[in-house]
């Protein structure tokens, strides 16, 4: 219910709310439910404001800030909200009658998320819908060319076939949306949200994507990413930061031409196995043969399925990354993977416990050691060292990342005909058994 402290200071006039809002800045504003019933609300500042449920029938918001206000269920029947900003308001179940006034982009937005109450013309070129919110909204088949969306919040929203060719998409909230099939050629996606996006199948060539964050994105070979201008790319999220994982990750270096394309393209051939309490060899050797052996069933060859590199991340995750088609379900390959894994670790602990007989204060140090052991075989120092003994094997570090010959064959199978490195790095998961 409505904070009846707050409805008392508002009825005072907004000359007196506006002041109590001003040196009450950090306050939550309530007013759900709450009767406003023929109120003058012009220019009042009701930015941020709960007004869910709220009787505003003929209210009088001239001139009102209702930004980001949340109005799902409030009756605005009869009310005036002529240069009303609802920039970022939920519109959602919204009473509006002909008696409404509403200027044309907020009746639209309006239309928009209330499709049972609203007939929408769905050729809304050169449209202003900017700084709205439109989650979840129903845009398919949409044509929108040049239309300005601009920091305008698409989350999770159906477009599907929508025409968005040279729209301003700029800052523009696409996380987790359908946008299959769509067409974004030489569209302004600059600083746009794309996390999670759903784009298989869509155009989006000549589009401009500098800025924008591709954390998570699903994309397919027939998306169409040619000529694409990205001067720098995120490929990471968290809600206290924002974007993260900044492509390239020096801030004053951008992309030459090209190269966004060649990030792409290796994110769509890989996998990432992803290992967050250090790692056995031994069992990864296993699971990952039975994996490709599995391949070899499916696609009737393991050519393309192989260890393209290993990497230490920042939070201490270490990486196996494996080089797969472009096509090919990658969640199934990790959840195949992990499910191996984790039965070739309780095989091997099974092993030792049968060793050591149920002697139980040896099995606790057995674990102990063996955690210990896990997180050694991440330190990609130890691997060099190893490596750096074999001068016949081709060796390419760049950072925390070693790619090439020698280790990575040694994982993929290819046959260690010289040195014994597989029996060396599966030793360390052994040596607690000594």
């Amino acid at each position: 219910m409505a904070d009846e402290e707050q409805v008392a200071i508002l009825r005072q006039g907004v000359e007196v709310w506006n002041r109590w809002r001003k040196e009450n800045q950090y306050f939550m504003i309530d007013f759900c439910c709450a009767n406003l019933n023929n109120a003058n609300l012009s220019n009042a500042n009701l930015g941020n404001a709960t007004l869910w449920g709220a009787s505003l029938h003929k209210a009088d918001l001239r001139k009102a800030n209702l930004c980001k206000a949340d109005l799902r269920k409030a009756d605005l029947r009869g009310a005036n909200l002529i240069d009303v900003n609802l920039s970022h308001a939920n519109l959602r179940e919204v009473r509006i009658d002909e008696d409404t006034h509403l200027d044309k982009k907020w009746q639209l937005v309006w239309a928009i998320l209330n499709p049972d109450q609203a007939i929408v013309i769905r050729s809304l070129n050169d449209i202003d819908l900017s700084e709205t919110d439109l989650v979840r909204a129903d845009l398919r088949d949409f044509d929108m060319m040049f239309a300005n969306l601009s920091e305008t919040n698409l989350h999770e929203a159906d477009l599907v076939c929508t025409n968005f060719i040279n729209a301003n998409l700029s800052n523009i909230d696409l996380s987790y949306a359908r946008l299959v099939y769509a067409s974004l050629c030489e569209a302004n996606l600059c600083g746009a949200n794309l996390r999670g996006v759903q784009a298989t199948n869509s155009n989006f060539e000549g589009a401009n994507l500098t800025g924008a964050c591709i954390a998570s994105w699903n994309i397919n070979s027939q998306t169409n990413l040619d000529n694409i201008v990205c001067e720098y790319i995120y490929l990471g999220y968290n809600p206290r930061d924002g974007y993260t994982d900044r492509r390239p990750s020096d801030p004053a270096q951008i992309f030459a031409p090209g190269d966004f394309a060649r990030l792409v393209q290796k994110a769509q051939e890989t996998v990432d196995l992803i290992f967050r309490n250090g790692i056995d060899w031994q069992a990864f050797s296993n699971a990952f043969q039975t994996l490709k052996a599995d391949r070899v069933k499916v696609e009737g060859s393991d050519r393309t399925f192989s260890v393209r590199a290993i990497e230490n991340l920042d939070d201490g995750s270490f990486v196996v990354r494996i080089n797969t088609p472009k096509d090919t379900d990658k969640g199934a390959i990790e959840r195949t993977f992990q499910a191996q894994y984790e039965a070739e670790l309780k095989q091997l602990e099974t092993a030792y416990r049968e060793k050591l007989q149920g002697q139980e204060r040896e099995i606790e140090l057995y674990r102990e050691q063996l955690q210990y052991t896990r997180q050694q075989n991440t330190d990609l120092t130890d691997i060099m060292k190893l490596l750096a003994a074999r001068d016949s094997r081709t060796i390419h570090i760049t950072g925390n990342e070693i790619k090439g010959t020698g280790y990575a064959e040694d994982l993929n199978g290819s046959g260690c005909t010289e040195g014994n490195t597989q029996t060396n790095l599966s030793s360390q998961s052994k040596a607690s058994d000594r």
